[in-house]
């Protein structure tokens, strides 16, 4: 069910995720917010480094964490997400914190996240980012597959590289595995991928058509559909020079 008024437009909402942490992604996502709003857009930060937030510290708040989305997850009064928002120093800009320290909080399950999402589309906003966790759980997965704008963190070392295709390849099993009919041949078939590591050349097709080839080809307009909607955007972060970006066209051959 939509909660989001008749008259009132839909968010912008910009997930953004790293294979790995240290990578800078909560302070792009600090920056790309505090920047939003004061161009004048009224912008929700939200901390969804579920276990591990820190949003809060990079847009200047002080005195400890405040209430935010474990004490939502929580309660049992349905209140909307909206009533748990924090003011920042930064006009326009508010933030949903993440509830630092909460040992359970990284463990959503199936009706819980059902609902964040729900709420978070509803959210009264222009803009809403969304600062992921490290690594590629379903819920990040989940949480990044909200949106077609999605912004992936990484750096140049190889170990940044390697999280990151590691984050692509897990994306698209989920996209895939969420256009496929219920069907367990299929589903098994795409479990023994799933376990099987991939090798990336340059010479080799996009990794969607590596991860297909084995699957029924009927199936294969539906995923790639799917697929096609999403386009996220890479930022390379403390690159030395040039040379550091030699890896975009291998990586803009795999994403076709």
């Amino acid at each position: 069910m939509n909660t989001t008024p008749a008259n009132q437009k839909t968010a912008t909402i910009i997930p953004i995720a790293g294979g790995k942490g240290g990578v800078g992604k909560s302070l792009i996502a600090a920056n790309l917010a505090i920047v939003l709003a004061r161009l004048g857009h009224k912008t929700i930060g939200i901390d969804l480094d579920l276990g591990a937030a820190n949003l809060h510290s990079c847009l200047g708040l002080s005195g400890g964490t405040p209430p935010g989305l474990a004490r939502f997850l929580r309660s049992t009064d349905q209140a909307p997400l909206e009533s748990y928002l924090a003011r920042t120093p930064h006009r326009n800009l508010h933030l949903l914190a993440g509830d630092e320290g909460n040992p359970f909080l990284a463990q959503l399950n199936v009706a819980q996240q059902r609902r964040l999402v729900q709420q978070i589309r509803a959210l009264p906003a222009e803009f809403v980012i969304l600062d992921l966790g490290a690594g590629s759980s379903f819920s990040t997965l989940d949480f990044f597959r909200i949106s077609q704008k999605g912004l992936l963190v990484t750096t140049p070392e190889i170990t940044s590289l390697q999280n990151l295709m590691n984050f692509l390849k897990n994306l698209a099993f989920r996209v895939i595995e969420h256009s496929l009919p219920q069907d367990r041949s299929i589903h098994r078939k795409l479990q023994t991928l799933y376990t099987s590591p991939l090798e990336f050349k340059s010479d080799q097709p996009s990794l969607l058509q590596t991860l297909l080839n084995p699957l029924d080809p009927e199936i294969t307009e539906k995923v790639l559909s799917s697929w096609q909607q999403f386009r996220p955007r890479l930022v390379f972060n403390r690159g030395l020079g040039p040379d550091d970006l030699s890896i975009i066209p291998d990586l803009e051959k795999l994403l076709r």
